[in-house]
């Protein structure tokens, strides 16, 4: 089975990039849905209650910490009636914290890993040519070992910092265009903790530029994907009945 990486910054359109490619008949795997299913497990919740002093209402009172409702939804419904983690907060907490941050990814990883590669071998048994896999942290969880093709989504920095914004926060007032220094500095700040993207693009076998319109973008991952074709009946003779 051929196993396709797609790497980029935040909000560069690697999800764009992975729903082309199940378009086009390819299986899929996205890192963040299966993140955000075990940082909800209870024994992730209760490694996390006890390293923070998570009170009864949810809140944080480890000192070093500022105060943050971390097991509750975004209405503030407490974690013992809706089980469910504000990752707002938790990403608050990482992102400010690096010894948290590497807590979390300790105690996380490995579960999303077992996933990840369980997920590839039920895809094992599937008649697909390919399957893609949208995993953030590729490179820095050891995952791109388990790729044959990488693809790197480039992005122009502006045009990231507007995507963040729209997927983080409603703009008020100024149109969906607007964003602030401040997304881009939180953009920069999170990204600080990855790889460098051009340490990135030097690990993988292309770039897909998404910076002109969305059928742009279709159109460059079609003619890449018949580029790939050669390599992945090459991998797998029989493929060639998927095409």
């Amino acid at each position: 089975m051929f196993k396709i990486g797609v790497v980029g910054g935040i909000a560069c359109g690697k999800s764009t990039v992975t729903n082309r490619f199940k378009e086009l008949g390819c299986g899929a795997i996205n890192a963040d849905e299966i993140a955000h299913e075990v940082i909800n497990m209870p024994e992730i919740v209760d490694q996390m209650r006890a390293r923070w002093q998570i009170d009864e209402l949810g809140y944080t009172r480890r000192s070093g910490l500022s105060p943050c409702m971390v097991l509750a939804s975004e209405l503030g419904v407490r974690y013992s009636i809706c089980k469910e983690v504000n990752r707002k907060a938790v990403a608050e907490i990482v992102f400010k914290h690096p010894s948290e941050r590497e807590f979390l990814e300790t105690i996380m990883h490995p579960i999303i890993d077992a996933r990840i590669r369980e997920s590839l071998s039920l895809y094992s048994d599937v008649y697909i040519p390919a399957v893609i896999l949208d995993i953030p942290l590729l490179f820095e969880g050891h995952w791109h070992k388990l790729c044959d093709y990488i693809i790197f989504v480039a992005r122009d920095e502006i045009e990231r910092a507007r995507g963040y914004m729209k997927r983080n926060r409603n703009p008020s007032g100024f149109g969906s265009d607007y964003f602030t220094e401040e997304d881009i500095d939180k953009l920069r700040n999170r990204e600080a903790f990855q790889w460098p993207l051009e340490k990135k693009k030097a690990h993988c076998h292309t770039i897909i530029n998404n910076n002109t319109s969305l059928d742009d973008l279709h159109k460059k991952i079609d003619d890449r994907w018949e580029k790939i074709k050669p390599q992945i009946l090459a991998a797998a003779p029989i493929n060639k009945f998927l095409f």
